[in-house]
């Protein structure tokens, strides 16, 4: 027997320890959503998955829709079970919007927990372990499990009160990745509204033909990648959301005629393969030349990872989804012309990016946006189909000796709860 201590231990009794676990698997502060953090005979933990509440709902049935493939997608991972939370919110806040609003959202979590453990109940040929359900909602977390009634129905049963939530940042799950000297995601709300005003002024502003302008068209798509974290992080800075203070007028002129160059750039044809051929390739020339050729490259060799920053939570990826909301701005002006093509090569390339990470439902979640916006983007349905395949692109995007972002948690005994 081995008495090499994991890299990570989760103590998947709390529910506090498991919501600090989707921040780090997840790369991000999930909202509003199902997440089903797979396990293997409750000792490690392969794949996390993460589904929107409101794509579970079907306007005609009051059941969720969709679960068994989410289970499905655990199971072709080699998960026998998982560890289910369902969020209304983000689990710790009071719900937002109105007192009715906020027990619509609640309720609509509790919906969803029971029809977890049913899907799970049923899924053939053996069922799959998902015995109970934490419904997180307002500071609280409670634990539900599946019982039969009196008349051989079906119904959620709470057989414990519910339990006061703990910050994620004051769990183990936190003290880990702080030892292993990595960052829990925080959430960006404040951040994301400084980066939609900024996409206004961005909005407002003509292509540039200065020598700035000349010369960042002469940039190569590698070079913009590079330096993208770093003008993403002057941009969340503005506001101080992100930097040490507020950006001086002069230099928050600079930053926006920086992003027009960029969206100038993103704009063009073939810019979401030329973008992922940086991303993913040192050596862009020799790659192939189109987005479904990069993906089929992905999916046809298994040595190829993502590499850490392009992993969810690495830098590069939340530098292109800020991008991304730059591009959105507001919504108080119309997403057009330049910029709307600009906004599709980073939700094309991002998409990618997501499967690429088995966050599928991000993925399919992005090309549903896509479509929304921008109907004849041909790009859209193939990332649909992309995300919606039953299979998934091979290796682990988790395997830290691999270039991924995170080791996989193993599941330790309970421990002593604090706060």
């Amino acid at each position: 027997m081995s008495t090499a201590t994991p890299d990570r231990t989760l103590r998947a009794d709390d529910p506090s320890e498991l919501l600090a676990e989707t921040y780090v698997t997840l790369g991000d502060v999930p909202r509003d959503c199902l997440v089903l953090i797979g396990h293997v005979d409750r000792l490690t933990s392969p794949l996390s998955t993460r589904v929107a509440l409101r794509d579970l709902r079907c306007a005609d049935d009051p059941r969720p829709v969709g679960l068994e493939r989410h289970l499905g997608i655990l199971r072709v991972a080699g998960c026998t079970g998982a560890f289910a939370l369902s969020i209304a919110g983000n689990g710790l806040a009071p719900s937002d919007g109105l007192p009715t609003t906020a027990g619509v959202q609640v309720e609509n979590a509790r919906r969803v927990a029971l029809g977890v453990v049913q899907a799970a109940t049923l899924l053939e040929p053996d069922g799959f372990d998902v015995p109970e359900v934490w419904v997180l909602a307002d500071g609280y977390a409670e634990r539900y499990a599946l019982e039969v009634d009196d008349r051989g129905g079906a119904r959620l049963a709470a057989p414990h009160p519910p339990e006061v939530l703990r910050n994620p940042q004051d769990t183990l799950v936190a003290v880990q990745e702080v030892r292993a000297g990595r960052v829990m995601p925080q959430d960006e709300s404040a951040c994301e509204n400084t980066l939609r005003g900024l996409g206004d002024q961005v909005r407002s502003l003509p292509a540039g033909d200065g020598p700035g302008a000349n010369r960042g068209r002469r940039t190569s798509w590698r070079q913009h990648w590079q330096q993208l974290p770093e003008l993403m992080h002057r941009a969340a800075g503005l506001a101080g959301g992100g930097g040490d203070q507020a950006a001086p007028d002069g230099e928050q002129m600079t930053l926006c005629e920086q992003l027009v160059v960029l969206r100038e750039r993103l704009a063009g044809s073939g810019a979401p393969a030329a973008l992922l051929r940086a991303v993913i390739d040192p050596d862009p020339p020799a790659s192939p030349r189109t987005l479904e050729a990069l993906v089929a490259r992905i999916w046809q060799d298994g040595s190829l990872r993502p590499p850490r920053a392009i992993c969810a939570g690495g830098e590069g990826y939340k530098a292109m989804e800020r991008l991304r909301v730059v591009f959105e701005g507001t919504g108080e002006l119309p997403l057009t012309g330049e910029t709307l093509r600009a906004w599709s090569s980073v939700s094309a390339s991002l998409g990618i990016l997501a499967w690429w990470n088995h966050r599928f439902a991000r993925a399919g979640e992005i090309a549903e946006e896509m479509l929304v916006r921008r109907a004849e983007d041909p790009l859209a349905p193939f990332l649909l189909q992309l995300a919606d395949l039953p299979s998934v692109p091979p290796g682990d995007p988790r395997g830290a000796e691999a270039g991924g972002s995170r080791p996989r948690a193993r599941f330790g005994p309970p421990g002593e709860r604090t706060g």
